[in-house]
């Protein structure tokens, strides 16, 4: 039973030996708890289109109903008995998104690992949550991210970037009507995150103070760098701030899902309700939310 404000996904599955990897084939949909804001149709459509594909596989299909973290729901369809990877796949990456169109031609997406790792569930290993992948595109290594969703901050996302505060963006599918991939710069791996880098790097203590002023400074140009177009992140944490240790200066945001204008992006339904996140789930994305954010945390960089 999907509950009003929850969210349900339709994925497919490929069963590569003991892995099972799950790929989106619909956007998150929220269970309609009204019928003025189009939900009841949409997931109807998807319901119909699934209900529709059954009767195409129905020999070969067994179907699950997990019921994630964090109050998602998914409905997967495990093809049994499995076929052999594609020709050129490699076990646990996806199969079907590897067209992209180019400006000059198609250039064909591959993908070679994933970033994250796997879920365990009583029925196998779900990756349900691994979308996240190493890849090749136009000859040169790149970051591909499987977006089970319509919205992507691209021009937040490009804005950023042109300003080197944000890895470069390829290319985005734009495909419609089915999860997109968004195919981005890939940082070497000297590169970490944040978080990793005060509570591993430093221990959880105080970053010393000649990273700490060029890191601060940059975090601030960064914030100012959005504000200057009355763009928003949406959700300006540590795990999404990512450098070199030693070249702080050149410190990158990632992960724009939510962003876009401020008071037109808005946080997911899903959201955590922590304190520390400024507004509400499922509420706009206010002009100043960013850097309430930012200053709930920022002090962990200082103190010891």
């Amino acid at each position: 039973m999907v509950r009003a404000d929850e969210e349900l996904r339709i994925a497919g599955a490929f069963k590569d030996g003991e892995q099972i990897v799950v790929e989106p084939l619909s956007y998150s949909l929220l269970y309609p708890d009204c019928r003025r804001d189009g939900r009841t149709m949409e997931l109807a459509q998807n319901l119909f289109a699934l209900y529709s594909c059954l009767g195409i596989i129905a020999q070969e299909i067994n179907m699950y109903d997990f019921s994630g973290p964090g109050g998602y729901n998914f409905f997967v369809l495990i093809i049994l008995p499995s076929p052999n990877p594609a020709p050129g796949s490699a076990p646990g990456l996806p199969r079907v998104f590897s067209e992209l169109p180019n400006t000059d031609a198609n250039q064909r997406l591959e993908f070679i690992r994933p970033r994250k790792e796997f879920w365990e569930t009583a029925v196998g290993t779900i990756d349900y949550r691994n979308l996240i992948y190493d890849a090749r595109f136009g000859g040169i290594g790149v970051l591909a991210k499987v977006l089970p969703h319509p919205s992507y901050g691209e021009a937040v996302h490009r804005h950023l970037a042109t300003q080197g505060m944000a890895p470069q963006l390829y290319r985005i599918s734009h495909l419609e009507d089915i999860a997109s991939v968004v195919v981005m710069q890939l940082l070497e791996a000297d590169w970490i995150t944040l978080f990793d880098y005060r509570e591993n790097l430093y221990g959880g203590g105080s970053t010393p103070e000649g990273r700490r002023t060029p890191l601060l400074q940059r975090l601030e140009g960064i914030l100012d760098c959005l504000g200057s177009q009355s763009m928003v992140h949406g959700d300006f944490r540590m795990v999404n701030i990512m450098l070199k240790p030693g070249e702080e200066r050149n410190a990158m945001l990632i992960d724009f899902d939510w962003a876009g204008q401020a008071e037109e992006a808005r946080y997911p339904v899903t959201r955590s309700d922590s304190s520390d996140y400024p507004g509400v789930p499922g509420g706009p994305i206010s002009a100043g939310d960013d850097r309430r954010l930012y200053e709930t945390w920022k002090n962990r960089l200082l103190d010891t």
